[in-house]
Parts: C-alpha cells; structure tokens; sequence
C-alpha cells in the first residue's frame, strides 16, 4: 500500500485518511450446506486524494458508466442463453432450457445492476458534497486495498464515527459478520480509537 500521506490509487497527496479493521472470510462447502469461517485481521491505514473520490463520484453519478461492466457480463451471458435456447430447444431439449436458465440469469442481472445503480446514485445525491466525497473516498480505498488473503476474501470495517456509534448486531448485520466476530470487532474498534491524553496533576502549594 501507499505511504500513509499517500493516495492509495495514483500516489498523489492524500486528503481523505482511513483506519480499518480487516475481516478475513473462508467459504467452506460441507454435506449440509455452505458456512463461513472468518476471523479479525490486523489494523490498516491508508488514504485517497481529492482528485480520485471525485472521479469516483462522477463515476457513481453516471449509471451507464457504472453498469458497463456488469452490462458486458450478464449482456453476454444473455446472448449465450438466447444462442443456446435456439439452436437446441427442438433437439436437445435439456440444454435448450439452460439455455433459457442462462436468459433468465442474464436478464436479471443487468436488472439488478441497474437497480443498483440508480439507488447509489439517488444516495449520493441526496448527500451534502463533502459526505459525498468522503464515502467515495472510502470506495476507492475499496477498490485498490487487498481483496484475498491466501484463499480467504477480505472485507474492512472502517473506524469512524457511524461504526464507533454501532451496536454489536448493527456491525453483524452492516459488514455480514457472525455474531461471535461482531463482539471482538466492536471491542477492537473500541480499543483503536485515540484516547484522550490524561490531565496533568495539579501542582500542590
């Protein structure tokens, strides 16, 4: 990662500085269904500059930019379904209906993509402009910070005034935690945050 002053996206000099936790997540397949193992990483720091959240927030103001990518995916794997239903339907009849799985599939992400889309847009909307950069700050650091630790997904919890003021289910609920890991992370945060330097002793006459 860049230095602490540093963006973490182009290395210019940074004005949005960042505290996290990490959570590490582990998906494990079993006989009776999918679980998670997870676990508390190390504390992490890093920053973003001016320039980069605001490209990041003209990006999520823009719905056609911020679909393109999930539009190309979903868009194809439609096409594919449409190919596939056609040329099989009358002779295979089984692939010819994942075929039609697949345009399902497809057309219900491009529709969540959209209903993504515009929902984060109305939310940075209805933002004063400094939040508004502030979270998308917080987005890019997103983006550029590690996403795996070995086989495990990485997640961050942010240390700041909305999760310094949450409850051990709102952390469960906000950063899908298990409820064992909310209570040591909201205890780690806790702990994380600058204390106050003591008083001095006052001097005796």
């Amino acid at each position: 990662m860049a230095a602490k002053n540093q963006c973490i996206s182009c290395g210019a000099e940074a004005e949005y500085s960042f505290r996290a936790l990490e959570v590490q997540t582990l998906p494990l397949r079993e006989m009776t269904g999918e679980r998670k193992v997870q676990a508390l990483g190390r504390f992490t720091e890093s920053a973003v500059c001016r320039d980069c959240a605001r490209k990041q927030l003209s990006d999520k103001l823009n719905i056609a930019r911020t679909v393109r990518r999930d539009v190309l995916i979903y868009g194809g794997i439609l096409l594919a379904g449409i190919l596939v239903a056609f040329i099989f339907l009358e002779r295979v009849r089984v692939i010819g209906l994942v075929g039609f799985a697949a345009i399902v599939c497809g057309g219900l992400g491009i529709y969540q993509a959209f209903g993504n889309a515009i929902r984060h847009k109305k939310e940075a909307e209805a933002l004063p402009e400094a939040e508004a950069l502030a979270e998308a700050a917080w987005e890019v650091f997103l983006k550029k910070a590690p996403a795996k630790s070995g086989e495990s997904d990485l997640t961050y919890i942010p240390i700041n005034r909305k999760t310094l003021a949450m409850k051990n289910g709102d952390l469960m609920i906000a950063y899908d935690l298990v409820p064992e890991l909310a209570i040591k992370a909201w205890d780690l945060i806790h702990d994380s945050k600058p204390k106050k330097p003591e008083a001095l002793p006052e001097k005796q006459v």
